[in-house]
């Protein structure tokens, strides 16, 4: 998943301050009306394996502080690994949990790596947003029928690639903000995340079969 990267704090909030809780402002109004139909599934798919959601708080952070950093031209793209709790919270915690877990595991993750407020708020709404969007392309594919099936690993990746794309844009925007070009090396980053994207939820499902194939193997993939 994608991560808009730290900036410096200022006393005075900016031109570029102000854009960005404005941008957070909007995709926080954008999860409002995509949230009720991502909602809409109120159990997990794996029957038998109901995950609190407040138990997911704790990976979503790991998952969002551990930053993979790739130099794609000039740029710093920063790239998480958040793609596995959430694959895995897809298939045993409720979609209203997800969402929430997601959102304050990420302002954890991010308060922690120092991110100022107005980034704060930018991309704890962009997380909200682009995992109800994430779910609903998920839902169309996985049922409690398929999940362990080709169509649950078919699922968790279009919904990883759909969350990819969603920051990649988000980040486009945010470069728009600060009056920075959008140029061939944005298309390069946006590559590099789907790719990321693509591989993290395949390895985060692969180790969902195994666990429920044998749940002794637990251990060995929570390791």
């Amino acid at each position: 998943n994608l991560k808009v990267g730290r900036t410096s704090s200022t006393l005075s909030w900016s031109r570029e301050d102000r854009l960005t809780v404005l941008g957070a402002v909007l995709m926080v109004a954008a999860t409002a009306v995509v949230l009720p139909v991502a909602m809409d599934h109120h159990a997990s798919v794996l029957l038998g394996y109901d995950v609190p959601w407040w138990v997911m708080i704790l990976p979503f952070a790991l998952g969002t502080g551990i930053e993979l950093r790739f130099r794609v031209g000039t740029s710093l793209l920063f790239v998480t690994v958040v793609e596995f709790p959430l694959v895995i919270g897809f298939f045993v915690t409720t979609s209203r949990g997800v969402v929430i877990a997601l959102v304050l595991g990420g302002l954890v993750a991010l308060s922690v790596l120092r991110y100022p407020v107005t980034l704060l708020a930018y991309n704890a709404s962009g997380f909200a947003f682009e995992c109800a969007v994430a779910l609903i392309v998920f839902h169309l594919v996985v049922t409690d029928s398929n999940a362990t099936e080709i169509r649950g690993w078919l699922g968790s990746v279009l919904a990883m690639m759909t969350c990819a794309v969603a920051g990649s844009v988000r980040n486009a925007v945010l470069l728009l903000i600060r009056r920075r070009p959008i140029d061939r090396h944005w298309v390069s980053a946006t590559g590099v995340g789907l790719t990321v994207a693509a591989v993290n939820s395949t390895i985060a499902f692969l180790a969902l079969r195994l666990v429920v194939a044998d749940v002794r193997l637990v251990w060995l993939v929570a390791g």
